[in-house]
Formats: C-alpha cells, sequence, structure tokens
C-alpha cells in the first residue's frame, strides 16, 4: 500500500516568440492522478528570459496555493533555474535574486515541493497555452 502524499504536477514556462515587448507565462497543474486539474496564463509585458522563469514560478506557487495544494513537483526547462531553486548556485543580479527570494518565501507554503528539470520538447501543452494567450 503506498503512502506517499498526493503529488500534484505542475509544468510552467514562458514565451516570447514574436517579440521581446509580448511575454506571456503558462502553467498546467496536473492532479495526483495525473488528469489535467488546472491551466492559467498571463501576458506580462516586457523582461527578460531570466525574469519570465521566475515570473512563471512565482504566478503556479501562487494559483497552486489558492487551489489548496500542498505537494507540488514542478517541471521547468530551464535547468539554471532548476539548479537555482533547488540552492545548487546563488543568483548575483540584484532584480533577479529578489524574484528568486520571492519564490522561495512562496515555497515554504508547501509541505513539499521539488524542482525537475525536463527538456522543452516536453511542455508542448504550455507553449499551446501560451500561444492561445498571444492569439
Amino acid at each position: 500500500m503506498d503512502h506517499s502524499p498526493p503529488y500534484h504536477h505542475g509544468i510552467a514556462d514562458g514565451a516570447s516568440p514574436w517579440s521581446q515587448n509580448l511575454i506571456v507565462i503558462a502553467w498546467v497543474i496536473y492532479s495526483p492522478h495525473l488528469t489535467l486539474f488546472h491551466q492559467n496564463g498571463l501576458c506580462i509585458g516586457s523582461t527578460t528570459n531570466n525574469q519570465v522563469e521566475y515570473d512563471v514560478i512565482i504566478g503556479l506557487f501562487i494559483n497552486s496555493s489558492h487551489l489548496g495544494i500542498n505537494y507540488l513537483h514542478v517541471f521547468l526547462n530551464s535547468l539554471l533555474v532548476v539548479y537555482k531553486l533547488n540552492i545548487d548556485f546563488n543568483v548575483c543580479d540584484p532584480f533577479l535574486f529578489r524574484k528568486h527570494l520571492h519564490a522561495q518565501r512562496l515555497s515554504r507554503g508547501f509541505d513539499h515541493i521539488t524542482f525537475i528539470h525536463i527538456p522543452r520538447n516536453k511542455n508542448h501543452i504550455v507553449n499551446n497555452i501560451a500561444n492561445q494567450i498571444l492569439d
């Protein structure tokens, strides 16, 4: 009998396919049984690629906590951000450091959270959501 807690799965990414002035963040949340539980996204305007990675994580965390999720596996295609969130690397840029601290503070609201790197081609659902928002 499996006594592990019920982990939801969040897949998140940011996109700027046509213009640096039009950035979209999107995420999906799957139930512990791997059925689509929730999806969301926002157009956030102009920002850098590194800032987008933190913005989407912050959005996912806020959304997940509002949905009452306590256990979360987060899948990201940015290996560097996964390392930074797992506290394997330092964040040197002051603006990114503030976003990093915000993400860490939000992550403390969960009973357990993990960050896992996935290849970009494995998050096509999130890219479809981002494209719908852009359309």
